[in-house]
């Protein structure tokens, strides 16, 4: 269940209030991003992005009381690797183009493992959201920007790991150390420009944690004519690209 708490001063545990359930009404919820309305997006409602399976909206005048809209902002794809279900992984950070990066968990089957009855595999995919209004996406990953690759990220390993071959975004924040020199390595030099890097925490097959970088950058829509790289739909003029190292 989908619950929310509350603190003035976050680096003291004793100052946090249980708010209870988010919706109490519902039988099952969970996996929420928050993007809160502030003086520098103008947003007239705070908004959030959860649920597992598709990722509902719902809306907020003061972050306290969420009224669930009944619509969806990310659905699954059939013949992709978001094809089983998504889920929000950390709230949408603005990006520089005044958009926001919008990294979301993932799912799909045919990965059999030694779990008995086990067989998806979890990805992050990304969107970019329009600065302006959040419940329009611009961009949307046609392929996973990061996959199960390390041996305890696969974890196909009976009683060692708990959940094979699970990579699932929990944090992100911008990298105070920004992008390392060699950042068109990652994004690519016609990238490499306009790019924002992030350090994000990450669980591996439910039993580790590691840490991600990703790299987020645009270009103009005509350096690339009418489409974005891997098939994406180039929107509002930009053309979004995010990796991860």
């Amino acid at each position: 269940m989908l619950s929310s708490i509350i603190t003035q001063n976050p680096w003291l545990g004793s100052t946090y209030q249980r708010q209870g359930y988010v919706f109490p009404q519902k039988g099952h919820s969970k996996s929420a991003a928050s993007l809160f309305a502030t003086p520098e997006n103008g947003f007239a409602q705070h908004y959030l992005f959860w649920g597992d399976g598709n990722i509902a909206i719902a809306t907020s005048q003061d972050t306290m009381n969420w009224t669930n809209t009944g619509a969806y902002l990310i659905r699954t794809r059939s013949n992709s690797f978001d094809s089983h279900l998504v889920e929000s992984g950390p709230t949408p950070l603005r990006l520089k183009s005044g958009d926001y990066l919008f990294i979301y968990n993932s799912a799909r089957t045919g990965y059999p493992s030694v779990k008995p009855g086990w067989q998806l595999q979890y990805n992050f995919g990304f969107t970019i959201l329009n600065g302006s209004d959040p419940l329009q996406i611009i961009q949307r990953s046609s392929e996973p920007i990061f996959s199960p690759e390390l041996e305890w990220e696969i974890g196909n390993v009976h009683g060692k790991y708990l959940t094979p071959n699970v990579v699932f975004l929990e944090g992100l924040v911008p990298d105070p150390n920004g992008c390392p020199q060699n950042v068109n390595q990652t994004i690519g030099n016609q990238f490499a420009p306009n790019a924002e890097c992030f350090f994000g925490v990450y669980g591996g097959a439910d039993s580790e944690l590691g840490a991600v970088r990703i790299v987020s950058s645009w270009i103009s829509c005509l350096e690339v004519g009418t489409t974005c790289s891997k098939g994406s739909e180039c929107c509002s003029g930009l053309c979004f690209n995010s990796r991860c190292q």
